[in-house]
């Protein structure tokens, strides 16, 4: 890691000399201002938690 760290722009070098991979920072890209800030975007419906019979039958949950 030291190593990609001391190569130009985030690329590892192996011990061949080839590129390994590409280190990059982890950055969030949403940019939010407050809480409730996606309030009336995002539906939950009310059988959200409810699983078929197939599968509750394929869990052992019956």
């Amino acid at each position: 890691m030291e190593e990609a760290r001391q190569h130009a722009e985030g690329t590892g070098i192996g011990e061949t000399g080839e590129p390994v991979r590409k280190v990059v920072s982890a950055r969030a890209n949403v940019m939010r201002t407050d809480r409730g800030s996606l309030l009336g975007q995002v539906h939950i419906r009310d059988d959200f938690d409810v699983l078929p019979d197939d599968i509750e039958d394929a869990l052992g949950m019956r």
